[in-house]
């Protein structure tokens, strides 16, 4: 799957969060990331967006998924760490819009946004972060 990694170690995602801060108009998705084999690695954890039904309606279809950030993270065996990526939507790669046919400019569709983190794009890595309501 796309994002899969080539390390000499294993990785677990776990307490996936999702907040808003008002402050900046963004979203921030947070997860704590465990070094569970025997060397020290690294991993990169991505966001992903499945974005609501009336997005297709909009223009093109959309795919199930997008990936809209993420972050790597170095960590010796046994340890931990937290990884925290900001899903903005001012952002220039338009995480939440999708491009209007009919207007010729971006639109944000209405509905919900449900946010994934993990190790690569196989639903096997993903773990549910929360939903944003548009």
């Amino acid at each position: 799957p796309f994002g899969h990694g080539m390390s000499y170690t294993s990785f677990s995602v776990t307490a996936p969060r999702l907040a808003y801060h008002a402050a900046s108009n963004s979203w921030r998705a947070t997860a704590r990331v465990t070094n569970t084999g025997k060397r020290p690695g690294g991993e990169v954890i991505q966001v992903y967006l499945s974005l609501p039904p009336s997005a297709n309606a909009i223009g093109a279809k959309q795919p199930p998924k997008r990936l809209v950030g993420f972050q790597r993270v170095e960590l010796a065996p046994g340890a931990s760490g937290e990884v925290a990526i900001q899903i903005d939507p001012a952002e220039n790669n338009h995480p939440l819009s999708v491009w209007n046919e009919r207007e010729h400019k971006w639109t944000v569709p209405a509905g919900n946004f449900t946010v994934w983190l993990g190790r690569s794009s196989s639903p096997r890595d993903l773990v549910r972060a929360g939903t944003i309501r548009r």
